[in-house]
């Protein structure tokens, strides 16, 4: 099989020296590098968190300090806080 791949002038400065590195010629290295990709188990996609977990996580870095001083009405009086509209 033969593939053609096109490179900018700075990532063929960079395959060059990494084959010059390796002992290899650009190709040779090439080819290295796609076969041990290619060897290589492919990891699973993550299965999507669900958001709760993701909040918690991002959370779980609030100091408490932090987390009492937010409004204890906040869900209720979001437009009050948000946008500045009267308490109902």
């Amino acid at each position: 099989m033969e593939i053609t791949v096109h490179f900018t002038n700075e990532e063929q400065a960079q395959v060059e020296a990494q084959a010059s590195a390796a002992g290899l010629s650009a190709e040779d290295w090439l080819r290295r590098v796609a076969c041990e990709q290619a060897s290589r188990p492919s990891a699973a996609p993550e299965a999507p968190r669900p958001i709760s977990k993701v909040i918690a996580e991002i959370m779980s870095d609030v100091p408490e300090e932090e987390l009492a001083k937010l409004p204890q009405d906040g869900a209720e009086q979001v437009d009050h806080y948000v946008y500045g509209h009267p308490k109902r």
